[in-house]
């Protein structure tokens, strides 16, 4: 049996435990009834943050979580304070209304939220109550049966709005890995996000920092984003001989760019610029990675088969978003509200420069598209990017990844999901080869598949049976499953056209009753492929603030950011 597993350590037993805690806080307590926010006089706003349920047998969980120094505090008011649309004094607006509350609830440390209005002698009361997330985080890895990597954090250092993680992994033939990362979403009193992740890995190392004033209601004036790394890697190419190569590139990225709102009727457009940097050095031969350390080898197909890239270039944004938001509860969390986003949204980063000797032009675009109606909720997101170079023409180099889903809301605690993810590359300047084991592409099945190409598919069915609260506070569910990924080889080093599906059965939860965060525990057994045994893999994680996250193996072939995040808007 394969183990690929990955879990939360002190609190995928509380997810599960007896005795958890009576729900009972100020998001759940109401004394007065909210009345209409209809352009009333705001005459103060009270912010009542709540913590997660302590209590019963969920005490001894929150015991395990302080034992390795994960100590809970309760999201202090001035963290939420960014988030509100609406101050005293203020005119009372539902739309300025319905959206704090929206920002609050996509926060990763808030699991519930919500601004009534209440009635005042001279106007009205805004009350804004919200229930923390269980804030611990941590994660194992296991190598055969014993444990590869180790991490813990907290996603809410001192209720600050504070995320915090380190970690360490065993290197065996190679050095120890450690990792750091600091993520704060409420900066210097803003609605913004600054981000800190530092790595030095067995095989490669990284740093990344970034800032960003995300745009998150159409109130904004407008948004922008700054973004660094620089990282020494070895991307891994997959042979059917079982014996990976992997293929030094040191490279530095960056990007700094700024969007400002006009607004036709209820249609917004985003103007703006970006500017964005690429300094990326192949290494001129690959090195077998084995697990007694780096090899030699003979294999002449990745030699000298990528250049440098160094390239410049300032381009400008246009955007159009035509939105609105829908709750809907139960679609990537058991029993969590969501905000799905309906409409149309799409943006292109059109920048000319230059890279080495030759001019070229990159066109970026991101778009997405939403619906909700009746029972079902669908949406759709796709990420592209061409160049060309305009010194001598010549074929065009194109990177493209997207994600189509449909959730059918059966019946109480019943979902279907047909879910599609696409990736892909052509000509690309920078390494690109595409495999089944690529942690964030999720075909379960195929850990230690050999096979790989240059375009990815991969199809997705499932059917939810869930019941909230149905062990003593804990949401638990049962699913069943198919993945079907294609592979088509293109221009990818060692690529084979194939198909493979695998079927299983999940085992759901999530602590406390309607957390955003889920917990899976997938037994997938391979029908056809080049792998044939049973694989068990537990994952766990918030799902419901992104609907597409591309995989690091097309990212890394990029020559500039996903397209969505030179926008700073959310895709969801």
């Amino acid at each position: 049996m394969s183990l690929a597993r990955r879990g939360i350590l002190a609190l995928v037993a509380g997810c599960l435990a007896r005795g958890a805690a009576a729900q009972g806080s100020p998001a759940d307590t109401v004394g007065r009834a909210s009345i209409p926010c209809n352009g009333q006089r705001v005459v103060a706003v009270v912010i009542n943050p709540g913590r997660p349920p302590f209590s019963g047998n969920a005490q001894r969980w929150r015991a395990l979580a302080r034992s390795f120094g994960l100590h809970h505090a309760t999201t202090d008011a001035s963290v939420l304070e960014p988030f509100l649309l609406l101050q005293p004094g203020d005119v009372c607006n539902e739309q300025r209304r319905s959206d704090s509350e929206r920002m609050l609830r996509d926060l990763p440390f808030i699991a519930r939220a919500s601004i009534l209005v209440l009635p005042d002698s001279d106007g009205v009361e805004l009350e804004v109550n919200t229930i923390d997330e269980i804030p611990a985080l941590g994660s194992v890895a296991f190598r055969g049966l014993g444990p590869r990597a180790l991490s813990l954090g907290s996603d809410n250092i001192g209720g600050e709005g504070v995320r915090l993680l380190a970690g360490a992994e065993r290197g065996y033939a190679y050095r120890t890995g450690f990792r750091a990362a600091f993520a704060s979403y409420a900066a210097f009193g803003m609605p913004l996000t600054t981000e800190i992740d530092a790595a030095r890995d067995p095989i490669g190392s990284h740093v990344e920092a970034d800032a960003t004033h995300p745009f998150l209601t159409n109130f904004q004036r407008g948004a922008w984003n700054a973004i660094y790394r620089m990282e020494d890697v070895y991307p891994r190419f997959r042979r059917s001989t079982g014996d990976d190569l992997g293929l030094e590139i040191k490279q530095q990225r960056w990007s700094a760019g700024a969007v400002s709102r006009a607004n036709v009727g209820s249609t917004v457009f985003l103007l703006g610029a970006e500017v964005v940097g690429l300094h990326a050095d192949p290494a001129a031969a690959p090195v077998v990675i084995t697990d007694s350390g780096f090899v030699g080898t003979t294999d002449s197909t990745l030699v000298g088969r990528y250049a440098p890239v160094h390239s410049v270039r300032a381009g400008a944004l246009i955007g159009v978003r035509h939105v609105n938001y829908a709750p809907v509860d139960g679609l990537d969390a058991l029993f969590a509200r969501q905000d799905v986003m309906t409409g149309v949204q799409s943006g292109t980063l059109i920048a000319p420069g230059r890279t080495g000797s030759d001019d070229d032009l990159l066109i970026s675009n991101s778009s997405y598209l939403g619906a909700v109606f009746g029972r079902s909720v669908m949406m759709a997101d796709a990420e592209s990017e061409a160049r060309r170079t305009l010194t001598h023409g010549g074929p065009i180099s194109i990177i493209s990844s997207g994600r189509a889903a449909w959730y059918y809301r059966v019946g109480s605690g019943q979902l279907f999901m047909l879910d599609d993810e696409f990736s892909g590359g052509a000509r690309t300047q920078l390494p690109i080869q595409l495999t089944l084991t690529e942690r964030q592409a999720d075909i379960r099945g195929f850990t230690g598949s050999n096979m790989a190409g240059a375009v990815r598919n991969v199809a997705r069915a499932e059917y939810r049976w869930a019941r909230p609260a149905a062990i003593h506070g804990a949401d638990a569910g049962l699913a069943l499953f198919t993945d079907v990924a294609t592979l088509a080889a293109g221009s990818a080093p060692f690529g084979t056209n194939a198909t493979v599906q695998s079927v299983g059965i999940s085992v759901l939860g999530a602590y406390p009753t309607r957390s955003k965060r889920l917990y899976r525990v997938d037994i997938a057994y391979p029908l056809r492929g080049d792998v044939h045994r049973l694989e068990v893999r537990f994952t766990a994680g918030n799902r419901t603030n992104a609907f597409w996250r591309e995989p690091y193996d097309v990212k890394r072939a990029r020559l500039g950011p996903v397209p969505s995040s030179l926008f700073s808007w959310p895709v969801r």
